[in-house]
């Protein structure tokens, strides 16, 4: 693989990681707490919060994803970043998945594709769901009154950040750059 085409292409697959990257490392969602200005934030890999600061950290207990979650996401981001670098210097060995024939390094890049859109699918599933269960029913985006007990009554603000939309995109862009791959680097089958 050479060539000014093959450049492009590797150049886009590295900005798609850079991409992955950001979106892994800028919060999916976010809560603040009016009454005493503390934030809650969803990551990739749990929760994080300021609420310490307030000697409030306890509200969060049962929210908190179990010990093996952090380090799953953590090795599933590396795994990620490692097939798509693979994918950009391993030789075309085809494979056939039944009628569909694609290369190696074409395949490794759609399944990162493919897992990020589940990723992101799985997520918003899982806070939907799993943020309903508490404090009164936090809503993904808009605002609830929280009561908790005094002085923990308070208006609540909760959105999507940044970094959920980014990898909302990041995943079908890798998996298109994935099956134009060939396309893209000038080589026909």
């Amino acid at each position: 693989m050479s060539g000014f085409r093959t450049w492009v292409f590797r150049i886009l697959i590295l900005a798609s990681i850079g991409l992955i990257m950001f979106g892994w490392l800028t919060p999916w969602w976010h809560a603040n707490i009016e009454m005493i200005d503390a934030n809650v934030w969803v990551r990739p890999w749990g929760l994080e919060s300021d609420l310490s600061f307030y000697g409030a950290e306890h509200y969060l207990d049962e929210a908190q994803m179990p010990i093996w979650f952090g380090p799953l996401m953590w090795a599933f981001l590396g795994l990620s970043v490692l097939a798509l670098l693979v994918s950009l210097f391993i030789k075309d060995k085809e494979i056939s998945l039944g009628k569909l024939k694609m290369s190696l390094p074409q395949l490794l890049i759609v399944l990162v594709g493919i897992a990020y859109i589940f990723v992101a699918i799985i997520g918003i599933a899982y806070m939907a769901t799993e943020m309903g269960k508490y404090f009164g029913g936090l809503p993904l985006m808009g605002s609830v009154m929280m009561d908790l007990g005094e002085p923990m009554v308070s208006m609540v603000f909760t959105s999507l950040q940044l970094g959920y939309w980014i990898i909302c995109c990041v995943g079908p862009l890798i998996l298109v750059l994935g099956l134009l791959r060939n396309k893209i680097i000038g080589k026909t089958q």
